[in-house]
């Protein structure tokens, strides 16, 4: 999910089912990340957080949930001041 394609992110996500050795292409995410952390929930959802832009303005401080039932990615509230490096 998100990833850096050439020197930009990308917020193409993809499942894979390892019963029949697959990818499937879901809905994207709606900021393009890289570097993120990614955690599958209790519930079968999918909390991606934080992540880079790859820009001047790179660190991301925002959150996105996937919901496999739905198919779709939310936005949730920020995670506060971005990280500094």
């Amino acid at each position: 999910m998100g990833s850096q394609k050439s020197a930009n992110t990308i917020a193409i996500t993809e499942i894979y089912d390892p019963s029949v050795d697959q990818w499937t292409t879901t809905a994207s995410m709606a900021t393009p990340r890289g570097f993120h952390a990614a955690t599958l929930l209790n519930s079968g959802q999918v909390l991606a957080t934080g992540g880079t832009t790859f820009n001047i303005n790179g660190i991301i401080n925002s959150c996105e949930i996937y919901d496999p039932s739905t198919s779709q990615w939310s936005s949730l509230t920020s995670m506060g001041p971005k990280a500094r490096l």
